[in-house]
């Protein structure tokens, strides 16, 4: 899973605490896109459409 021994005593005890909704993530992690939507439309579509060099 590629988690640390801390993180996974904190989910052991999130749900001994508070049960099975307590490991719902809430949030996605890591940090933002550098890429705007328009960006990434451009990305894909350049990806898609265009053979490589």
């Amino acid at each position: 899973m590629c988690r640390s021994e801390k993180t996974i005593r904190s989910y052991i005890h999130a749900y001994e605490t508070e049960g099975l909704s307590a490991l719902h993530m809430r949030f996605s992690p890591g940090r933002s896109s550098r890429l705007t939507s328009e960006q990434r439309d451009e990305l894909k579509q350049v990806i898609v459409n265009q053979v490589p060099a």
